[in-house]
């Protein structure tokens, strides 16, 4: 399927929810990039209370390298690696929502917060042509399983907004049936 729309994924730190839906969304043939909005890339450290922190561009390949150094076992142990790996077939790094000047159609985040900052920073734009998009927040858990569950309910609810013949004015109908679908 080739989609007629474009679409952004937005997580937190463009790691692990957003790319498992870019993933899928590309998989499906749909225009997609995906974004993170947080003011670093967080993931978990060897302890709770010490995440380690990144910057946003610094490659999904470093940042894999350098939880390679800290603690191999661990890291592999509890999927970051894994997660980092798939990434990097993606695309080269991860990218901050607000410092991308593309427009898209249509916005997914899958966190309330996200959510939140997304529609702050359109607020906050300059019009662009006045063009309008769709915001969606699919809430999901930031954890592998539940990424790969919200990623497949995106696609499906995607591929519904394709078909639709007028995508502003069907939303809400397109919404409704899909939540009745979903059982949200």
């Amino acid at each position: 399927m080739s989609s007629r729309w474009s679409y952004a994924m937005i997580c937190s730190s463009n790691m692990n929810r957003s790319m498992e839906a870019h993933k899928q969304m590309a998989l499906a043939g749909m225009r997609t990039r995906s974004f993170g909005t947080g003011t670093k890339v967080r993931l978990p450290g060897l302890r709770e209370d010490r995440p380690m922190v990144y910057g946003f561009g610094m490659s999904y390949q470093d940042i894999h390298g350098d939880l390679c150094k800290n603690n191999e076992t661990h890291f592999r142990n509890n999927g970051l690696l894994n997660m980092l790996e798939r990434n990097m077939k993606i695309k080269r790094a991860p990218e901050r929502w607000q410092e991308q000047e593309h427009h898209f159609d249509v916005l997914i985040t899958f966190e309330e917060r996200v959510f939140d900052n997304v529609v702050t920073d359109l607020h906050n734009r300059s019009a662009q042509g006045f063009n309008p998009i769709i915001v969606i927040n699919r809430e999901t858990k930031d954890r592998h399983e539940e990424s790969v569950i919200a990623a497949r309910d995106v696609v499906k609810l995607c591929c519904q907004i394709e078909r639709a013949e007028d995508m502003f004015s069907d939303i809400e109908n397109i919404m409704q049936a899909f939540e009745k679908e979903a059982g949200y």
